[in-house]
């Protein structure tokens, strides 16, 4: 991960500290100072909205994954939730736009992974 990245993740966490992946207000708050300052620096981020059902809309990672993806990072299950996150297809979406993944993401079972 690049200093840049790692330097505005702290700044973030300090002064903004709830978890950005909460969906109530001080998480939403920090997930868009954190998207705004990953931005500012020049990493483009792009978030994949949750469907009626709170899981990840596949569409949506449909139109957003590309092979210029360095990174998908999606909690494959919601700790507030309990929404299990569609892993598999997930996974199947950003395999076949040709970003990287590695095989054992495909078939993932642990509550988070990052797709890179």
């Amino acid at each position: 991960m690049a200093d840049e990245v790692i330097q505005e993740m702290r700044d973030v966490l300090e002064r903004v500290w709830a978890n950005p992946s909460s969906a109530h207000g001080p998480g939403q708050a920090a997930r868009r100072v954190l998207a705004a300052r990953l931005r500012a620096a020049g990493c483009p981020v792009d978030l994949i909205p949750v469907d009626g059902e709170g899981r990840r809309g596949l569409q949506a990672a449909h139109a957003l994954i590309g092979a210029d993806v360095a990174l998908v990072s999606v909690m494959g299950a919601n700790n507030e939730t309990g929404v299990h996150m569609p892993m598999e297809e997930l996974a199947e979406i950003v395999h076949a736009k040709g970003a990287p993944l590695p095989p054992s993401v495909r078939h993932a079972t642990w509550p988070l992974a990052s797709i890179a």
